[in-house]
């Protein structure tokens, strides 16, 4: 069974003033498919991710996600991409200190105008799934780091993204949380035959990978 593509990069390029961050840059990804891309600090993978990502703009280059020419669409249309396609796991979580954990996981549902009753429906579901269905009420600054990270992969998959993109979503966790974690990971990127995407320097979790690319000085190589 051929799985289709979901993601399909063309020769990207990003710079920042004179330093030129990546170098023609060209992958695809498939439903079902754990790409892992490595590489030393200031390779730049975490601007690829964002890129893939649709945080931030190439230069010059295509992105294709699900189908859409990302250059092609406005602002809004992108929104909406990003809104119902794409689930990201920050570094750092990015929590809003002053909403409860249950009003954070909220947040990504309310630019698609997500019903209110289908928004408890998939807070429930997801707080439930990655098992902190018992912290909805509690502010962020209450969970313990382990606990964060799963709210953040609940956030990521909230509105039920065909593409997760995390970047190093296991690098504050230890070793039990990491492996939590990581299979959390892959029992919604099976369940769901959903893409996922991360950027990690752990050899552990790259060693999990369905296909492993190598990012150096902004160019991508197949390991």
């Amino acid at each position: 069974m051929t799985h289709p593509k979901l993601l399909k990069a063309t020769n990207l390029t990003k710079s920042y003033g004179k330093t030129t961050i990546l170098h023609g840059v060209s992958l695809s990804v498939r439903a079902g498919e754990f790409l892992a891309i490595v590489g030393p600090s200031g390779s730049g993978k975490s601007t690829l991710l964002h890129i893939l990502g649709c945080v931030e703009q190439a230069d010059s280059g295509e992105l294709e996600i699900c189908g859409k020419n990302v250059q092609k669409q406005s602002s809004a249309q992108l929104a909406e991409l990003r809104g119902h396609e794409l689930g990201f796991v920050f570094q750092f979580f990015y929590f809003q200190p002053h909403l409860t954990v249950g009003k954070n996981l909220e947040v990504p549902m309310m630019p698609l105008h997500t019903k209110v009753k289908e928004r408890q429906a998939r807070i429930e579901a997801a707080a439930g799934l990655v098992g902190i269905e018992n912290k909805l009420k509690q502010k962020p600054n209450k969970l313990s780091g382990g606990q964060l990270q799963r709210a953040a992969i609940a956030r990521a998959t909230i509105n039920r993204p065909k593409i997760i993109l995390a970047d190093e979503p296991t690098g504050n966790l230890d070793g039990e949380n990491t492996r939590r974690t990581m299979e959390l990971l892959l029992e919604i990127k099976n369940s769901q035959n959903t893409a996922l995407i991360i950027v990690t320097h752990d050899d552990t979790v790259a060693e999990m990978a369905d296909r492993v690319l190598r990012m150096e000085d902004g160019r991508l190589q197949a390991c």
